[in-house]
């Protein structure tokens, strides 16, 4: 289990990160993320990154494609509380946004998912 808490809120996955995160925690992040969605069927997942300062390209990478993955599931992601730092980073590294839904706080982010509710790819049918 990732050291980062995880927890359920009106039916989306909420994971507040507040420390910077090595990479080995970031991978264990990933895969408890991807283990909840898989058996709780969410449709809705906020990771929220104002605890973090920085990301390097790896975590850059590997912290957004947990919202491709999550996407594939039928789940969406909304990224919210990117720091001025972040920004500047994946600015510089010509990080493609265009996939990527954020907000600028977890209360936007909330709202953002309510009012997709129901515009995911994500079907009940048959299970």
């Amino acid at each position: 289990m990732s050291k980062v808490g995880i927890y359920i809120n009106e039916g989306s996955l909420i994971v507040p990160i507040q420390t910077d995160l090595r990479n080995d925690a970031l991978e264990q992040l990933q895969k408890d993320i991807l283990k909840t969605v898989r058996e709780t069927r969410l449709r809705g997942v906020i990771i929220d990154l104002s605890g973090v300062s920085l990301l390097d390209t790896y975590q850059a990478k590997k912290i957004f494609a947990i919202g491709k993955m999550t996407g594939l599931m039928g789940t969406v992601t909304v990224f919210t509380g990117l720091s001025a730092g972040i920004v500047v980073s994946l600015t510089d590294l010509d990080f493609d946004s265009s996939e990527v839904l954020t907000s600028i706080n977890l209360e936007e982010g909330s709202k953002l998912l309510k009012s997709m509710k129901g515009t995911t790819a994500r079907t009940d049918e048959g299970s």
